[in-house]
């Protein structure tokens, strides 16, 4: 399986049986996140992504967007014109 072998992973879903076991045995939440280390909501996220997921879901997500913007590729005229209109329009965007 996907992930399986991964140490993080491998921790992540020790940390989910933990907190199964404490909850089941009526521990606080307070009480669970001082022994396990985990928020209630990373323990809900964690449950949630190894239920749609699987063993995958566990795996960090990145923290990069998907899609990088384009660089503009700014022209001598075109900064000029952007000039120009900044200084006829101060309200419409910045101006340094």
């Amino acid at each position: 399986m996907a992930g399986a072998g991964d140490p993080l992973v491998q921790e992540r879903l020790r940390k989910l049986k933990q907190v199964e076991a404490f909850r089941k045995h009526g521990v606080s939440w307070p009480e669970i996140q001082a022994l396990v280390g985990i928020s209630r909501a990373t323990y809900h996220r964690w449950r949630s992504r190894l239920k749609d997921e699987g063993l995958k879901g566990l795996l960090p997500k990145p923290k990069r967007p998907k899609r990088l913007r384009r660089k503009v590729h700014w022209t001598s005229e075109l900064l000029i014109a952007t000039e120009d209109l900044r200084r006829q329009n101060p309200t419409w965007g910045r101006w340094p």
